[in-house]
């Protein structure tokens, strides 16, 4: 957590107006103020080496000292800059919250959240009765160009918005950032996702960089309430480290009885899709209307879209922002069902030639469906994106949800079920005539979901899923992804 004598130097320098700080062995020059808020403030800072350091260059560090610390060297700048966070910690309690934060930082490993990269807390006696204060400095990657509230603002000034396609890839690389936190064991929320919080970088011909910073409200997600005493804890909590208009409607009124799981984060996560198309969450307007109340639009899911960019965005987002904003936390998707369908969206919007098509199929198969040829529309999108990841975790959907549906095929699928898969698979090999049938690879050591559904819907809608196709269907379209092609894919899970 650091050492007095960087804390000595720190306070030595801050006091005679020297404007450089220690960081355990590492010494950074502050160059500007970039930000505050509260307690916090955050510098530019660039780091210092000694004059006998083989990676000095005239005093700044490419890498320099900190190179030897931080594994990522991905992480590490160019010319030797970075930002510091500076807090100041009056008693023990926020002493306790900026040693969460860096406990917690450390926890993640993502190219879409803000790496910690070093930190250290300094005790400083601060009054005559002898009580000591402390000041924590955490070291981060610069990312100059703002955070998406920054970017919104200026925006806003210019009456420009995101294009379409922007909007998607920034609430995309969200999304998998998201996906970390939420696939830890146990889960991670970060619980403040908004737009201040998204750190852009605008790169040349590409969509800008999002990444999603400041863990200083994460805390692992699922909390099981149990009496009328811990669900006002809970809302008092959240409304300290919950951003109001940003915040899920069970942390508003919590019930005496609820789960609280990874799905306040989707509720925010819509907030913020909304607020990348529109500047502002999708409930601020409550707060310039007479008698408005925040808490009632929050609660009762009260959306107001207003003019947009010409032309308009696409109706699907609008719709995609109603799916995540389900006042009931329990119907609410989760990251993995967000982000199959924002790259279905994204290739919708764009008019690519694998748009999906809904099969005219019974009813407690049309979710399975859409989702399984949703799967391989999106391969091409998330190969490019380079998100490891993810096409580990493809093959694994398929694996679980049709382990699921075959379990449960009493209920959902009849008695006659495979039966009716040996008949499907006689059709389908008629109708094939000659053509190469794909092939499909399964992980089918995948653990299947926990989740507890009572109806095929639910069920693969809370299980974590895709496809890792290795090969794209190039020519191939979506009508020929009948119900016997999931029977199909159901036998051979029932075989194995």
């Amino acid at each position: 957590m650091g050492c007095s004598f960087s804390g000595l130097n720190a306070l030595y320098d801050a006091v005679n107006g020297g404007g450089d700080v220690w960081i355990n062995e590492n010494r950074f020059r502050i160059v500007r103020q970039l930000g505050e808020g509260g307690f916090a403030y955050v510098f530019l800072v660039k780091e210092m080496v000694s004059a006998s350091s083989p990676a000095s260059s005239g005093g700044a560090a490419v890498g320099g000292g900190l190179s030897r610390k931080v594994k990522d060297k991905s992480h590490l700048s160019g010319d030797g800059t970075y930002a510091m966070k500076k807090v100041l910690i009056q008693n023990n309690e926020q002493l306790e919250l900026v040693r969460e934060e860096i406990r917690v930082s450390s926890l993640f490993n993502h190219p879409n959240l803000l790496p910690l990269l070093d930190h250290a807390i300094i005790p400083i006696k601060a009054n005559q009765e002898g009580c000591w204060n402390h000041e924590a400095y955490l070291l981060f990657p610069v990312h100059l160009d703002g955070t998406l509230l920054d970017n919104s603002t200026a925006m806003k000034a210019k009456k420009e918005f995101f294009s379409t396609s922007d909007v998607l890839q920034i609430f995309r690389q969200l999304c998998a950032g998201l996906k970390h936190m939420h696939n830890l064991d146990p889960p991670y929320a970060h619980n403040d996702v908004k737009p201040g919080n998204v750190l852009l970088t605008h790169r040349k011909g590409q969509s800008p960089l999002a990444i999603l910073m400041d863990f200083g409200s994460a805390r692992p997600a699922r909390k099981q309430i149990r009496s009328r005493s811990e669900a006002l804890q809970l809302q008092e909590w959240a409304s300290e480290h919950c951003s109001a208009p940003f915040r899920a409607p069970e942390l508003w009124d919590c019930p005496s009885h609820a789960d609280i799981d990874e799905r306040t984060d989707i509720w925010s996560l819509g907030c913020t899709l909304y607020a990348i198309m529109y500047r502002v969450s999708p409930f601020e307007y409550a707060l310039g209307e007479a008698g408005g109340s925040l808490q009632l639009a929050i609660v009762n899911a009260q959306i107001k879209w207003p003019a947009g960019p010409k032309p308009p965005y696409p109706d699907a987002l609008h719709q995609f922002v109603t799916w995540m904003l389900q006042p009931q936390a329990a119907v609410r998707p989760r990251i993995d069902d967000i982000i199959i369908h924002v790259d279905q969206v994204a290739i919708q919007a764009t008019g690519n030639a694998y748009a999906i098509h809904v099969m005219q199929q019974p009813a407690r198969f049309t979710a399975t469906l859409n989702q399984l040829s949703s799967a391989t529309a999106v391969m091409n999108v998330v190969m490019h994106a380079g998100d490891p990841t993810a096409l580990q975790h493809q093959r694994g959907w398929v694996c679980s949800a049709c382990k699921k549906a075959h379990k449960e095929n009493e209920i959902f699928l009849g008695n006659k079920f495979d039966g009716k898969l040996e008949e499907n698979e006689q059709q389908q090999q008629q109708q094939q005539q000659g053509e190469e049938a794909e092939q499909i690879y399964f992980n089918r050591d995948h653990e299947a979901s926990k989740s507890s559904s009572q109806s095929v819907i639910e069920a693969l809608n809370q299980i974590h899923f895709f496809l890792n196709w290795l090969n794209l269907w190039v020519s191939v379209q979506f009508h020929v992804l009948e119900f016997a092609h999931l029977a199909n894919i159901c036998s051979q899970f029932h075989a194995a």
